[in-house]
């Protein structure tokens, strides 16, 4: 079967973006050179690198031209979550995330998509050592990296006893990062329990971040008080290229 010109290019500059040709930062070529070099129309150049920009590969920028973006899998050490663990904690970085991706030179971020009080599902309930139907604040969020999603988080709070009140209901970011906050309350955790899966996303899921054919990393975490309280759930659906989870055993 004859393959379209534009998803030739496309395969051919995956194939070099990939293979280290250009490296994240660099610009490919100008559109009008690829068409001149393909002796294809710019609208097809076009049309091949939006299958790029769809894929993760590359960004246009003003003035810059078509960038490649940075590919690295963060590598996200749990214990991370115990340098920030403490009042204000997440500091002038951020909140575990942020100080994962700084620390590696990665320009990762955390953008709050949605803060809602919710009756627990029966799954969280239990995690939580809830009754079903108890009120617990649902914060969802994307990491991302380059501005991209590679992460939906959902984490999930008991609201009597803990949120309400605090600026774990109120929408946007948390000053000072969540965990940093916990710790101020008083509220400082000691361990946690990790599962992981790994699967295909579901169509909501492949659409938010972007994903064609990529599996992903599914990490459920719950974390523990001293006395064995349990205060988050946290789910993260992961692009799997993009993190790499280690020392499972420790406190985030």
């Amino acid at each position: 079967m004859m393959v379209a010109r534009y998803q030739q290019l496309a395969d051919d500059l995956r194939r070099d973006i990939l293979g280290g040709l250009y490296a994240p930062g660099e610009a490919i070529p100008p559109i009008s050179a690829l068409a001149q070099r393909y002796d294809i129309a710019k609208t097809m150049v076009s049309q091949a690198l939006r299958i790029l920009e769809n894929e993760g590969l590359v960004r246009p920028e003003r003035g810059r031209g078509t960038i490649v973006l940075d590919r690295r899998a963060v590598d996200f050490d749990l214990s991370v979550w115990s340098r920030v663990n403490v009042p204000g904690g997440g500091g002038p970085v951020g909140g575990p995330w942020q100080t994962a991706c700084a620390a590696q030179g990665i320009n990762g971020d955390m953008k709050a998509i949605e803060v809602v009080t919710e009756s627990a599902g029966a799954d969280v309930a239990a995690l939580l050592g809830m009754a079903a139907g108890e009120l617990v604040v649902r914060r969802t969020r994307h990491a991302t990296i380059d501005e991209r999603p590679v992460q939906i988080q959902h984490a999930y709070y008991p609201h009597a006893s803990l949120a309400a009140g605090t600026a774990l209901e109120r929408p946007g970011r948390v000053e000072g990062g969540v965990y940093g906050l916990l710790a101020s309350l008083g509220v400082q955790l000691t361990r946690c329990a990790v599962a992981l899966e790994s699967r295909q996303p579901t169509p909501e899921e492949a659409a938010e971040l972007g994903l064609r054919t990529e599996a992903v990393t599914v990490v459920e975490r719950v974390s523990f008080t001293a006395d064995g309280t349990p205060m988050e759930v946290l789910r993260i659906t992961a692009v799997r290229t993009r993190f790499r989870l280690e020392n499972v055993s420790l406190i985030a």
